[in-house]
């Protein structure tokens, strides 16, 4: 499915909520289920997203304000799940660019984009493997200068 296929069926079902709710409510279902197949292909949870909620404009404007509000309920569960995924991949790709900074010298901005991920980090069950290697990979550069200080001063 492309998005000009999701953005004719959406089209559609707005037409018909007016006259016949019913069946622009069972347009929606077939949809969700056609954009949740598509969501590796060619769609997006964007899609998803925006559909959910006309279908549950619709469901209130048609009285099933109880359909209305599982609808939104699993609105609430996809937006949930797309933000613990982006706050994974923050901290993620904050620890990969700490590493390469710190084994490329520059700790100082290093240690800055730790700070970033840590104030994120909090958020994630499990905890982010790629965050503790960084922070270990931290540890160890400022253990070897201290090393290299103690030499020298010595």
């Amino acid at each position: 499915m492309t998005h000009a296929d999701w953005n004719a069926r959406i089209k559609r079902a707005l037409e018909l909520a007016d006259r016949r709710p019913a069946s622009a409510v069972q347009i929606l279902r077939t949809l969700i289920r056609r954009v949740e197949d598509s969501c590796e292909t060619g769609l997006h949870e964007w899609h998803l997203a925006q559909t959910l909620h006309v279908l549950s404009l619709v469901q209130v404007r048609s009285g099933d304000h109880d359909g209305a509000g599982k609808t939104l309920l699993r609105l609430t569960d996809e937006h949930a799940m797309q933000l613990k995924y982006a706050v994974r991949a923050y901290v993620s790709a904050c620890a990969a660019t700490a590493i390469h900074l710190a084994r490329n010298g520059d700790r100082t901005r290093a240690k800055r984009i730790l700070r970033q991920a840590h104030r994120w980090s909090a958020l994630l069950r499990p905890k982010d493997k790629l965050l503790d290697q960084a922070h270990k990979t931290m540890a160890a550069l400022s253990a070897r200068i201290r090393t290299r200080k103690s030499a020298a001063d010595a």
